[in-house]
């Protein structure tokens, strides 16, 4: 069991003592030992002391598994806004949904600014902007030909017939 390859646990006591277990870590035994258990005695199984110990040792290098940047988290906000920002755009028509799609892109952009994705977010809130500002000015040119539609050449009862 010492070449490291045996799972870290309980296993009968290499001294000899067959009256109890020692605790291997994986790598080498440790001091820890209690009596073995009988079949009828499970009741009381007890473990070793916790002691608290460094995830790696000083001057070893950290396992790429345990460095994840805390930014990592964020890149799906770059890329829902970027998402948001082009629908926001490409859809300006239905006005007051765009609007809120729009907002939406430039929430998530700017969580995402953090991420790796940057450069993904900073388009999507810049869409996300445009597809805010072009929805307001196309409802507002909606509102007023709705006002008065004779102005952009349309006929007085046009929006009549779509219930406006």
């Amino acid at each position: 069991m010492a070449n490291g390859q045996t799972p870290a646990g309980w296993y009968p006591d290499p001294a000899g003592d067959t009256s109890l277990i020692r605790y291997w870590d994986g790598h080498a035994w440790t001091a820890q030992t209690q009596p073995m258990v009988q079949p009828g005695q499970m009741s009381g199984i007890g473990l070793p002391p916790v002691t608290p110990q460094p995830v790696y040792a000083p001057g070893q290098a950290i396992p790429p598994n345990l460095t994840t940047k805390p930014s990592e988290g964020r890149k799906g906000f770059a890329i829902a806004g970027f998402v948001m920002g082009i629908v926001s755009v490409v859809f300006f028509c239905f006005t007051w949904i765009d609007a809120a799609v729009a907002i939406l892109a430039i929430i998530f952009s700017a969580l995402g600014i953090k991420s790796s994705r940057k450069r993904m977010a900073i388009i999507g809130l810049v869409l996300g902007i445009v597809g805010l500002i072009v929805a307001v000015v196309f409802a507002f040119i909606l509102l007023d030909a709705i006002s008065d539609p004779t102005k952009y050449g349309l006929a007085p009862d046009f929006f009549k017939q779509y219930g406006y």
